[in-house]
């Protein structure tokens, strides 16, 4: 009664773009069927370095697709827009997701390689994920997650 409560509550609307909500409901981070519900209910970050409050992320559909997207290194200074993109499909596993990219992408391992490098090329065609406890998306080839959030710049 509670759960369709929550599901239902127009007050709480703002409660469903957060990792949280989906484990009030009942959903599980370890369950196969959940995880594809979480990764396709919310939208994935790159949090960025001081002003910028995300500098990346992705997103997942229920056909099991998914995008990689990164602002481009010149985004920043006006003089290129349009986002860096990656195509693939995933498959999931509990709470361990495979990221299968159709063409290879620009090095992204680091915020350096976001930040700065356009032209090295990643070798792996394959990304293996875990989704955490506490709402994390862990790339196994990036120091940085994805995560549900970004921290909000105020000056």
């Amino acid at each position: 009664m509670l759960v369709l409560l929550v599901k239902n509550d127009p007050d709480l609307e703002l409660l469903r773009n957060r990792f949280n909500y989906y484990i009030v409901i009942g959903l599980s981070h370890t369950k196969t069927e959940d995880v594809k519900q979480i990764l396709c209910g919310l939208s994935w970050y790159i949090e960025g370095l001081g002003i910028y409050q995300y500098i990346g992320g992705a997103n997942f559909s229920s056909d099991n697709s998914f995008c990689l997207w990164y602002y481009p290194p010149k985004y920043y200074d006006g003089s290129d827009s349009k986002n860096l993109e990656y195509k693939g499909a995933y498959s999931i596993k509990g709470n361990k997701i495979t990221l299968k990219l159709n063409k290879p992408m620009l090095r992204k391992r680091d915020l350096t390689d976001i930040n700065e490098n356009d032209s090295i090329p990643e070798t792996n065609f394959t990304l293996e994920c875990e989704l955490t406890n506490d709402g994390i998306l862990k790339v196994d080839i990036f120091d940085y997650p994805l995560t549900y959030y970004y921290a909000e710049f105020s000056a």
